[in-house]
């Protein structure tokens, strides 16, 4: 599990490391104002950055044990996680409730 979660930190650094190069290439790409040899060059510029700089390739894991399935969106913590640090009180502004 820890191989997963280091992985998945070093795919974020490159994401964040590439982000401002990717934007200004697709934005070049995009801009029909300039001429095609200019956004042919950007084009074949993006071509080439590596693949783990898409953001598509990041998983959303469980900030405390790694997992990777049923993550709350808002808590950041896996559905398991959750139920447990929601029964201890841990979590503020969420309380037991019964029907």
């Amino acid at each position: 599990m820890k191989k997963l979660v280091n992985k998945d930190k070093k795919r974020r650094k490159v994401v964040k490391n590439f982000e401002k190069k990717k934007k200004i290439l697709i934005s070049i790409f995009k801009n029909t104002s300039l001429s095609t040899f200019i956004r042919w060059n950007a084009s074949n510029s993006l071509t080439i950055l590596p693949k783990n700089v898409n953001e598509v390739r990041l998983n959303q894991r469980c900030i405390v044990t790694g997992r990777n399935t049923k993550i709350h969106k808002i808590y950041k913590f896996s559905r398991l996680k959750f139920l447990h640090l929601a029964r201890e009180g841990s979590i503020s502004g969420l309380k037991n409730s019964s029907w």
